[in-house]
């Protein structure tokens, strides 16, 4: 990666904005179906209601409305059932999970495919291959400080859970890595120098380990050179930690003035790893490095969103190259959805 210009003050091009009503936002999330299909936002709310946003003003607002008025903690999209088509999951906080499939021209809006009782108190889920065996696993964060494994079982059309990880502390942010052949976790816990590590690979170990920078009890997110997904479980962070496994190093990311109220980071096709994090005053830092290889500590760019930010989440922009969609709700339940386009300050 080349760096053209420095700390560039972005501003960022707006998608949408608007404001939710009838409820507050309680989850978040990007879907999309296809490359060629469109990108939606999908606001999970406190009435067990989702709202799809169409980014493109071409396409038209739709929502589901579930039959279990309680909140949507966490919302995904993959293909859990291994059909070779994505699919979008919604999990309610009492546990009703909810295979829906995508808005279209055909239909009036999503359509329930499939549902099942898990465990309740799940605040984070993704759908991935973790373990590089071909199938598709659920991987769900709850807040009692259990992580666990789901996997789609056609004979029975169940979930059947594969595996369950306890954790020392309250976990405060996750993310989800990858080596280039498996995948692996790692668990920030509140006001607390240690991380937990599982490795979703053949050892299966999973180890507490003690911060080498973080030396005294401060709230920290940790996350991995090559990060596929990242979330603050509704923590305030004070700092972010890059830690690489393999090598045995952390390297802090710098110009960090506020606590961290938000944080998303991926990495696309291309190799660009991405993290966005936005504090109180919101202001937004975007980080960016390539194949795992930290150039820089310092944000890539800076600009200015929505104060007292409580919910952030970042997609890839695929029709342009080392660019994404960064969504903001903030406390007044304003959204506000930017294109960060980064052609201009890096070269990849």
């Amino acid at each position: 990666m080349k760096i053209i210009r420095k700390q560039a003050s972005l501003p960022p091009l707006s998608l949408l904005v608007t404001k939710i009503t009838n409820g507050p936002c309680s989850s978040m999330a990007f879907v999309q179906s296809t490359p060629a299909d469109p990108i939606y936002l999908i606001i999970g709310k406190t009435t067990g209601e989702a709202v799809f946003f169409p980014i493109s003003r071409s396409e038209n607002l739709s929502k589901f409305e579930s039959d279990i008025k309680c909140s949507i903690s966490a919302i995904s999209e993959g293909d859990l059932r291994s059909s070779n088509s994505k699919e979008i999951v919604i999990i309610q906080s009492n546990g009703l999970l909810q295979v829906l499939d995508y808005p279209s021209e055909y239909n009036d809006g999503p359509v329930r495919t499939f549902s099942q009782q898990i465990y309740a108190n799940v605040c984070g889920c993704r759908i991935l291959d973790i373990d590089g065996d071909k199938q598709m696993e659920m991987v769900v964060m709850l807040t009692d400080r259990v992580v666990r494994s789901y996997r789609y079982h056609e004979e029975t059309d169940r979930l059947l859970p594969l595996n369950k990880w306890e954790m020392p502390s309250q976990i405060s942010g996750w993310c989800i890595g990858f080596n280039g052949t498996y995948h692996y976790l790692l668990l920030s816990q509140c006001d607390q120098s240690q991380y937990v590590t599982i490795d979703f690979g053949p050892s299966k170990e999973v180890r507490v380990q003690n911060s080498i920078i973080n030396d005294s009890i401060r709230t920290q997110l940790i996350l991995s050179p090559r990060p596929q997904a990242a979330d603050l479980a509704h923590c305030l962070a004070e700092r972010i930690i890059i830690a690489n496994l393999e090598c045995q190093t952390e390297t802090e990311l710098r110009d960090v003035k506020y606590d961290i109220c938000c944080a998303g980071a991926l990495t696309l096709e291309n190799g660009l790893s991405i993290v966005v994090t936005i504090d109180p005053k919101g202001q937004m830092l975007i980080y960016g490095w390539t194949k795992g290889l930290l150039q820089t500590t310092e944000p890539l760019a800076k600009c200015q969103s929505l104060k007292n930010p409580i919910f952030l989440c970042i997609y890839p922009y695929l029709q342009r190259n080392c660019c994404v969609c960064v969504s903001i709700v903030d406390v007044l339940n304003h959204v506000s959805v930017y294109l960060i386009d980064l052609a201009h300050i890096i070269s990849v």
